[in-house]
């Protein structure tokens, strides 16, 4: 019951949800949740598109799409509903409860303390005992005289995986080490580099009104985290590196509801900042032969929610009254823009999509207490240190989906066109973008070559999001 309390208190570092990645990153993670075998059966279709390799890498390029169904929140991602583009790799966060890594910096605890170090990696430990499970010392983390104990996170995040042919996740355990779990029976050694030094700045923009196009700025308007893995570097059996994150260009970040009444303090800013997927940055052979990864930002995604909260008990303030619980989440949308080897170059051009925007639907029954429930999303998503619009009165927030058009690869040294692919989609504004057709093309010759064209069945009965379940 005190978890359902508390995410409906704007003041809270999860009052908006968790999970809630980008399209792109979670349709990475749901190739790797759902691989097909004979326990699923789920469907996984794989069209090779190209590979580039240097010395003992090699890095293929595929589309693969997935058979698992369409769930009603699902959004297209930037190759088309259920498809994804297999180039490089990417380890995604499932939050449970607070980030691992969350370090407050502003929120004081019931007894007037600091909970710093209130997120799993600090506080794992205390489960490092035989009785952990047992109801008598359950009863002395939840009790009502230790109200510090009960805010802190008790549960680790698993952080999912794919890349180079492995797939599976791995989590902390109570001991500080970090287990693998996967299919493959692999073992895997995993390295976090963490800053919690509340001195890590993001210099991006999270509102959507940018007039340039690229998010990210060079003055003074900054983000600060409080607490980031900037990095994980994971080493395979045959001695292979695989550096995820790193640059914070490739590492996809969300940000919750910001409480408006105190705006300009930076320090209540950054705990509701957090980071939900790292990208594949460079891959380092036994040899330290390397082919790196280079990724670029696009403006930011917006998901607004709404949820009836029954009366609810809680044994510290008694009944509560049934309400609705009105939040959003903000996340910036990363993109693959060039993989690089010492003598190729493969580019990714990523432009606007035409379709379905994720907030489309509208409240039917909103809190009562806001007349603009739309308008009160915006104050609280579309902050910006010096930076806010307020006198805009959209009524939906715009859309910023986007569509990979091409792929092209030219040789390094002497900037040579040698291949290249198009992609053609199905899209309009009253239905989710699908992948229509890929088109082997030579640029340089205006030459068309292989075509592979693809039918769905029903598209257009999905209902819009947001619908209820």
């Amino acid at each position: 019951m005190t978890g359902i309390l508390r995410y409906t208190n704007p003041d809270d570092y999860h009052s908006s949800p968790m999970n809630i990645k980008s399209p792109t990153a979670a349709a990475m993670e749901r190739r790797s949740a759902y691989n097909i075998d004979l326990y699923t059966g789920a469907l996984s279709l794989q069209l090779p598109l190209l590979s580039t390799s240097h010395a003992s890498i090699q890095v293929p390029v595929t589309l693969s799409y997935s058979g698992s169904g369409i769930k009603v929140d699902e959004y297209s991602g930037w190759v088309g509903l259920g498809w994804s583009l297999q180039a490089g790799g990417v380890i995604s966060r499932k939050t449970n409860d607070m980030a691992d890594e969350y370090y407050n910096r502003s929120v004081y605890l019931p007894t007037g303390t600091a909970g710093k170090d209130a997120g799993y990696y600090f506080t794992g430990r205390t489960l490092d005992r035989t009785d952990w499970s047992s109801t008598a010392y359950l009863r002395s983390k939840l009790s009502s005289v230790s109200l510090n104990d009960s805010m802190v996170d008790m549960e680790p995040d698993e952080f999912v995986f794919s890349f180079g042919g492995y797939s599976g996740s791995f989590y902390r355990s109570e001991t500080g080490e970090w287990k693998v779990k996967s299919k493959q029976n692999i073992t895997l050694e995993i390295e976090e580099v963490l800053d919690n030094s509340g001195n890590f700045k993001l210099w991006y923009r999270f509102h959507p009104f940018n007039d340039n196009d690229d998010p990210w700025t060079s003055s003074s308007l900054f983000e600060r985290v409080a607490s980031l893995f900037t990095r994980f570097t994971i080493t395979t059996p045959d001695g292979f590196r695989y550096i995820f994150g790193g640059d914070t260009t490739a590492i996809e970040f969300s940000r919750g509801m910001i409480d408006i009444s105190n705006i300009h303090t930076m320090d209540k800013k950054e705990n509701y900042i957090t980071a939900n997927a790292w990208y594949l940055t460079k891959i380092i052979s036994p040899q330290n032969d390397t082919v790196s990864f280079e990724y670029k930002p696009a403006r930011a995604l917006f998901k607004k929610f709404i949820t009836r909260i029954p009366q609810v008990y809680d044994e510290r303030v008694g009944f509560s009254s049934s309400h609705y619980a009105l939040s959003g989440i903000t996340i910036n949308q990363v993109f693959l823009r060039a993989i690089h080897t010492p003598t190729t170059r493969i580019d990714f051009y990523v432009n606007n999509s035409t379709e379905l925007p994720l907030s489309a639907a509208t409240w039917v029954d909103p809190p009562p207490v806001y007349s603009s429930p739309d308008r009160y999303l915006k104050d609280q998503l579309c902050l910006h240190w010096n930076d806010l619009r307020y006198e805009e009165d959209y009524i939906e927030f715009p859309n910023n989906m986007r569509k990979l058009d091409s792929i092209k690869v030219y040789e390094k040294q002497t900037g040579k066109y040698t291949n290249g692919i198009k992609l053609y989609y199905k899209q309009n504004t009253t239905q989710r973008k699908t992948l229509d057709s890929v088109l082997f093309y030579d640029f340089e010759h205006a030459v068309k070559g292989e075509l592979y064209k693809f039918e769905y069945n029903n598209i257009s009965l999905f209902p819009p999001y947001e619908s209820p379940g």
